[in-house]
């Protein structure tokens, strides 16, 4: 019971603050401001409290969320407009990346993949997590090589994939 109490607490918190798939470019705006970085073919970064996250868009909605923790006051520290008036932000996202902790992983599971992810062992190793969502149609991988949780809402991130020109 305990356990399931703190999930819902995790849940709530991390709700307001993060983003899930599915979300507009209005409602990833609205709850971290302007974009960071906007880094055609990589997506767009938003920060807050600590996370990077990355967000690609399809027809106006993200397909494909990586979540990343950066080292406490750095994004203070670094990011700083120059006087070209462009940003620093760009050496923010190249830090290296602090290890997501079990409660993060599983709030960001929560709220993206639902109450009825699984974990898949049979696609995950001693360095990747790999879990589904009950319809199996989104998606999320936590490498701890290098410490991203990435998420996707598989059919539509495909579509994006194959519509791109390299």
């Amino acid at each position: 019971m305990k356990v399931r109490f703190v999930s819902v607490i995790l849940l709530v918190l991390c709700g307001v603050v993060l983003a899930r798939i599915n979300e507009s470019s209005e409602d990833l705006m609205k709850r971290y401001g302007p974009i960071g970085l906007k880094d055609y073919g990589r997506g767009d970064y938003y920060y807050m409290d600590g996370f990077l996250v990355n967000a690609v868009m399809k027809d106006g909605r993200s397909v494909y969320i990586s979540y990343q923790m950066k080292p406490v006051g750095k994004y203070e520290e670094i990011v700083k407009p120059t006087a070209t008036g462009t940003s620093t932000f760009k050496a923010y996202v190249n830090l290296a990346n602090v290890p997501l902790d079990g409660m993060d992983i599983e709030a960001l599971l929560l709220i993206n993949l639902g109450k009825e992810f699984e974990r898949v062992a049979e696609r995950s190793s001693d360095t990747l997590d790999y879990y589904r969502s009950a319809s199996s149609s989104v998606v999320a991988v936590y490498s701890r090589e290098s410490h991203i949780l990435s998420i996707a809402d598989i059919v539509k991130y495909q579509l994006l994939m194959e519509s791109r020109k390299f």
